[in-house]
């Protein structure tokens, strides 16, 4: 009876989500998504090259969903809608990624934690904290990098685990390629690996290690050939950043706590939750490595992906943390940042089944589920008129499109800053058949 519940609960926050992009999600193309027009005329004229899905994006190269949009495209003639249903398949398949790799955590576990882990995980992967992703087709890089990350991690533990490693380390390797090729930051997930590989227990785990580093630099050999620091308007190199590296740090809990809170809550702001939870986090990690090294191997994933979620708000605060701390708490960071919840969680989980007796544990882990379940839902409430005001602003650009040569710039500018350059690409998207002038 429990699977049964298990699955009615954690396809709650599922339906609810599918539900609010079927409701708010408009067909039109927003911001860096007008870029992909001119990939789209290569494509029907023959021309589309390897160099093209490769071109770097801002910091970026992302090339894995370049592939997946332009690949949608024509088969969908460019419904952003598409795009928009893909990123929750993305999301699904993270969320069973996710619970395969807790099951070993919850063999043997009370009836409460095993119906509840789904449920607060669905609840974290599907909030709607992420309104902007859901949204925006464009943002299929943040989903797939999730799915990527997790299947990463699982496959090399799974690799360090087995008598032949070689298949699943391969596999994992793909799997981090994928995801530094989709967001920059992604490159951070090699460090994080390697740290797995070396404090794993397995005895010769030396080649393992070798063999991640020569992929790790080839793989950064090829996303630096030709990379150039991008230009971003107001912002500092990042060692002025570190030499004042007090709103950096602030940046960074901000980053990490995002999927939690998000704003002033009872007095504190947000940074402070963060050092708060990276301090329970830390300390909680610590302890159980203390008092149990011989068993690090069940540790090791979640210190990975705690690892690289860090890695990840610090390299995004180097480039971003000039536009003020509360950046970070930007909704299309939410979806890696729920890494460093969900790495949280797993180490609760193994420290609560540590404590002694029986009454400790259920009541701490009761207070914990109840914290962090109310904090998730009224994060998600928070976002509810951000979906409103994001679905106006499209749906008022999708219908300025038709008339786009005499339509003032500012309703152009409500999806591209740059008004003539809607004009020449909604040019180029008639000349293709684009679904969003079918009324499709």
């Amino acid at each position: 009876m429990i699977r049964p519940l298990q699955i009615l609960l954690a396809a709650l926050p599922v339906a609810v989500t599918a539900a609010v992009i079927f409701a708010y999600g408009v067909n039109v193309p927003f911001w860096d998504q007008w870029e992909l027009v001119p990939l789209l005329v290569k494509q029907r004229d023959g021309t589309l090259a390897l160099a093209d899905l490769l071109h770097q994006h801002n910091e970026h190269r992302m090339f894995f969903p370049n592939l997946i949009m332009v690949g949608l495209a024509p088969l969908t003639g460019w419904d952003i809608r598409a795009e928009l249903a893909v990123s929750l398949a993305l999301a699904l398949a993270a969320l069973g990624v996710a619970l395969a790799m807790l099951r070993p955590l919850l063999a043997g576990a009370g009836t409460a934690l095993r119906l509840w882990t789904p449920f607060v995980l669905s609840l974290l992967l599907f909030s709607l904290t992420q309104w902007e992703n859901w949204l925006w087709g464009w943002q299929i890089q943040w989903f797939l990098s999730l799915l990527a990350t997790l299947g990463t991690v699982l496959l090399l533990d799974r690799a360090l685990a087995a008598r032949n490693p070689w298949p699943a380390l391969a596999g994992a390797a793909a799997a981090a390629g994928v995801v530094q090729f989709s967001v920059a930051s992604g490159i951070m997930l090699w460090p994080a690996g390697l740290l797995m590989i070396l404090l794993h227990p397995r005895p010769r785990r030396l080649p393992l290690a070798a063999a991640w580093v020569v992929v790790a630099v080839a793989s950064c050999a090829v996303f630096f050939a030709g990379w150039f620091r991008p230009v971003i308007p107001g912002s500092v190199p990042p060692l002025e950043v570190l030499a004042n590296p007090g709103p950096l740090l602030a940046y960074i809990a901000s980053y990490l706590v995002s999927p939690l809170v998000r704003g002033d809550l009872l007095g504190l702001t947000p940074d402070l939750y963060g050092f708060l939870m990276l301090a329970a986090v830390l300390g909680c990690a610590g302890w159980l490595l203390a008092t149990g090294w011989h068993e690090r191997a069940r540790l090791l994933p979640w210190l990975a992906l705690a690892a690289f979620t860090g890695a990840n708000a610090l390299v995004t605060g180097l480039g971003r943390v000039v536009f003020g701390v509360a950046q970070a708490l930007g909704s299309r960071y939410v979806t890696l940042g729920q890494l460093f919840a969900l790495s949280a969680i797993a180490l609760g989980i193994l420290a609560l089944r540590r404590l002694p007796g029986r009454v400790l544990p259920r009541v701490a882990g009761a207070g914990l589920a109840a914290v962090v379940t109310g904090l998730l839902l009224l994060a998600g409430w928070q976002s509810r008129p951000y979906l409103d005001a994001r679905s106006g602003q499209l749906a008022a650009g999708l219908a300025c499109l038709p008339a786009a040569d005499s339509a003032p710039d500012a309703c152009l500018m409500l999806i591209y800053p740059d008004a003539g350059a809607v004009r020449a690409r909604a040019a180029m998207l008639r000349d293709l058949g684009w679904s969003g002038f079918a009324g499709r």
